[in-house]
């Protein structure tokens, strides 16, 4: 387990532009782009943590059929967070954590997510990973469930990094909450989903052609991330 933790790790760092500060085509020219720019670009990503409990609940539908139990029930506590349950900084607020993203960008940047409107290319990728976690393979399934946890850190750690540059545009002073939603997701919460889901795998996972398969899910989900932000780039810069 451990060894494919660190292939993975290390195909993410490498392999990936969605998730890399340098080679992503909208992060790398952050300080060159406009305010109104990064505002559509938080406005587009908004619409992943509001689809991401449809995506979960597929993959759980999916892997419930094979008898993937130990893996549901991994995947159904996710979606049990995401909806505002477990502990920490941002459970207080007792609502989904779409919600408290909702709350927060309007309060820092007076827009309402809730009505924003995909673009060709995040409609493609919503669609495109929802497929994958609804794929018939459960390898499949488990590689892009893993794919949305692991890549989950690095992807938060520079929307982090686009909002408070949009906000520094306009002097704007962001939400002692916004910063908990960041912190929360960053240090534990989207951590702890990926290294319990890779410790679980064992279960069901033991040969080399599972690993293969599992290991398709993965890059399937990568590499539509990647070509989300290519064309993001493409449609709004």
């Amino acid at each position: 387990m451990k060894l494919i933790s660190e292939k993975l790790d290390k195909k993410l760092k490498n392999d990936f532009i969605s998730v890399s500060r340098n080679n992503n085509p909208i992060f790398s020219q952050i300080s060159a782009i406009s305010f109104n720019q990064k505002l559509e670009v938080i406005k587009q990503y908004s619409l992943f943590p509001k689809n991401i409990i449809s995506m979960l609940v597929g993959a759980a539908y999916s892997l419930s059929y094979h008898n993937w139990d130990i893996i549901v029930e991994e995947i159904l506590q996710n979606v049990n967070e995401e909806m505002g349950g477990g502990i920490g900084k941002i459970t207080k607020h007792n609502q989904p954590h779409y919600t408290v993203l909702r709350r927060v960008v309007q309060d820092s940047f007076q827009e309402n997510i809730n009505s924003v409107k995909p673009s060709q290319s995040t409609q493609v990728f919503i669609e495109s990973v929802k497929k994958v976690l609804t794929h018939e393979t459960p390898e499949v399934v488990a590689g892009g469930v893993y794919a949305l946890e692991s890549s989950a850190v690095p992807e938060l750690f520079l929307l982090r990094e686009l909002v408070l540059s949009a906000a520094k545009d306009k002097n704007i002073s962001v939400s002692q909450t916004f910063l908990d939603f960041f912190e929360w997701h960053i240090n534990d919460i989207e951590v702890e989903h990926r290294d319990r889901l890779m410790n679980m795998l064992s279960s069901y996972i033991k040969t080399e052609e599972q690993w293969i398969l599992f290991e398709e899910g993965f890059n399937t989900v990568m590499n539509t991330m990647d070509c989300w932000w290519t064309d993001l780039n493409k449609e709004l810069m």
